[in-house]
């Protein structure tokens, strides 16, 4: 059982799940140009799911989302929104599969920040979560973890950007680590040990640092390791 994070890999015999953090598709032309990229590592590396976080497309074209990834041999399981704000335009959670090797036999949570799947890959069973927890407000975040603890499982294997790190000292990059503001985290953990959940990259790394986007923290830039 295992946590994923971003751009690392859960192997399941000879299919793997990823998930990213994108910041946005950019509309159509970038939601078909991440169609094209998922078709050739799919088969390239035996990927067979995609968690994506952020993807700020907008619901009115629901319909063209999912028509254009099942064309493309897909499919989609989207919600849109931020978890604190349901009316936003950006944020937007996504789950898409590759209808060749793996089948939704049921979407058991679809609302703002946080998507849950049931799977069926050949005989193997699996529950797959999406997750972007709320960037701004703590409490928010706080009730977010609150209500999603009770929907994941011990054999839910989660991809997501979670908004806090397990380790300030070790995960952030600024002038003053400390001072990062790490709401949830203690929480999180809590939720993690109770289900049995590792976070994957984490174990991957050891105790090496890795920071999604790195910046000059001598000009006042906070770097993180933003996926948990």
């Amino acid at each position: 059982r295992v946590r994923l994070t971003s751009e690392s890999y859960v192997p399941m015999t000879k299919t793997k799940l990823t998930t990213y953090h994108v910041r946005g598709m950019g509309g159509k032309p970038g939601f078909k140009k991440f169609l094209s990229l998922f078709q050739m590592r799919k088969k390239k590396e035996h990927l067979s799911v995609f968690c994506i976080q952020e993807h700020m497309l907008p619901e009115a074209e629901d319909k063209e989302w999912k028509n254009m990834a099942k064309i493309a041999g897909f499919t989609l399981t989207i919600s849109y929104g931020k978890a604190d704000n349901e009316e936003s335009t950006r944020g937007g959670v996504l789950v898409l599969l590759d209808d060749s090797t793996i089948d939704l036999t049921q979407t058991l949570h679809c609302q703002p920040g946080f998507i849950q799947v049931a799977l069926a890959w050949g005989s193997e069973q699996l529950t797959v979560g999406c997750v972007y927890a709320p960037s701004h407000s703590g409490m928010a975040r706080i009730d977010f973890l609150n209500d999603i603890k009770t929907k994941l499982t011990p054999s839910t294997i989660v991809g997501g950007d979670w908004n806090c790190v397990p380790d300030r000292t070790l995960d952030v990059d600024s002038k003053n680590p400390l001072g990062y503001s790490n709401t949830g985290a203690t929480l999180l953990a809590g939720v993690m040990e109770e289900l049995g959940l590792v976070d994957a990259r984490r174990e991957q790394l050891g105790t090496t640092a890795e920071y999604t986007r790195k910046g000059n923290t001598t000009s006042g830039v906070t770097s993180t390791r933003l996926d948990i």
